[in-house]
């Protein structure tokens, strides 16, 4: 049997997290790269050693339980703009991240999911794309990007326009992807035209388990 595997990604403030939570809605198995990384460096996972090994106790902080834990905003705000970092990081959390991913890959091809969608924002960067059927790129106009960032994360429009340059190019996202889903307009605008494509890609799925 075959399992059609989607590769969701898109610029930051894009709608991302609306079409992957339109594509659950319409029963589709979404993996969250997010959710993994978060799950791969908690306290007392080996990911979250690895991290504390590459960047020392400096990282860290107390959480509301009293246990030692990850400062995410900290690390973040330390590798930004740091290539040499940011590769770092990345090479601690790579291993664990891509165990975890590959073991929920698993059980939805064990639990007879025909379509399974891999949520994940750097799926271009970290060159994940070979592991899909499909990929879908969620965009919408530089402006709006912009505005919804600000909105988002309360900042200035400097800071946003950092943030977004920092990433991938979205031009080139679209370019890279299969399809292309614009979140520009309304958000009920765009949970229709995700319903749509969700819709075509669980079709597809089903044909799979029924032809071969």
């Amino acid at each position: 049997p075959a399992m059609h595997i989607v590769g969701l990604t898109g610029g930051i403030a894009c709608g991302k997290t609306t079409v992957a939570s339109t594509f659950r809605e319409e029963g589709l198995a979404v993996i969250d790269l997010d959710a993994i990384s978060r799950q791969a460096t908690k306290t007392g996972h080996w990911g979250y050693r690895r991290v504390v090994r590459a960047f020392g106790r400096g990282i860290l902080t107390t959480d509301a339980s009293g246990e030692e834990a990850i400062d995410r905003k900290k690390l973040a705000d330390l590798v930004f703009g740091n290539r040499v970092l940011l590769s770092k990081l990345n090479h601690a959390t790579h291993l664990p991240i891509t165990v975890e991913l590959f073991r929920q890959i698993l059980c939805s091809f064990l639990s007879m999911r025909p379509v399974v969608v891999l949520d994940c924002p750097l799926l271009f960067e970290a060159k994940l794309q070979w592991l899909c059927s499909t990929t879908v790129c969620v965009s919408c106009d530089a402006e709006d990007q912009v505005k919804r960032q600000c909105e988002r994360d309360g900042c200035d429009e400097d800071h946003a326009r950092k943030r977004i340059e920092s990433q991938m190019p979205l031009e080139q996202k679209r370019r890279l992807a299969d399809v292309v889903i614009d979140s520009t307009g309304t958000r009920q605008e765009c949970v229709q035209r995700a319903r749509a494509v969700a819709r075509s890609y669980k079709k597809k799925g089903f044909l799979a388990w029924a032809y071969r």
